[in-house]
């Protein structure tokens, strides 16, 4: 993950799950600007897998939240 806008992006979390596996979690805290976080999807069934990113803008109460799958 890219934080590629011009503001820091706080308590950022990665959610995945998939048909396989236990439900895993990342927690990376904040990230700024132009930082690179990663996250492991070995083991995954890639087919069926679904990841939530959530995170907080600096001074909102409003959590963002992006899903996908792959």
């Amino acid at each position: 993950m890219l934080n590629a806008s011009r503001e820091p992006a706080d308590f950022v979390r990665a959610f995945v799950h998939d048909d396989v596996t236990p439900p895993s979690s990342e927690h990376w805290g904040l990230v700024l600007p132009e930082e690179i976080c990663e996250l492991c999807l070995c083991e995954r069934a890639l087919a069926s897998t679904l990841v939530t990113l959530a995170w907080f803008r600096p001074g909102e109460d409003d959590e963002y939240l992006w899903r996908f799958c792959l």
